[in-house]
């Protein structure tokens, strides 16, 4: 038959798909790379998704942001003699 393929699993491109194969993928950090049997052109975009520690930092931003703007509210009505 054929020889394989690397999408077949010929990781180390023998031609034959054995045990020196799943070595290689092993020792060498394959399986940590993403789906690597993708026929060719199915491979679909990837979105860009903001982490959930990005979103609480912003959050945690306009609430300092707004404490600190009452706070100089305050200090400054107090300063002009203005009574709550």
């Amino acid at each position: 038959g054929e020889p394989a393929t690397w999408l077949e699993g010929d990781f180390n491109y023998d031609g034959l798909v054995d045990v020196l194969d799943a070595s290689d993928f092993l020792v060498t950090g394959l399986y940590n790379t993403g789906n690597y049997n993708t026929a060719p052109g199915l491979s679909g975009a990837v979105a860009a998704v903001p982490e959930p520690s990005t979103l609480a930092l912003l959050a945690g931003a306009v609430v300092a942001a707004i404490s600190t703007a009452s706070r100089s509210r305050g200090r400054s009505q107090v300063a002009r003699g203005v009574s709550r």
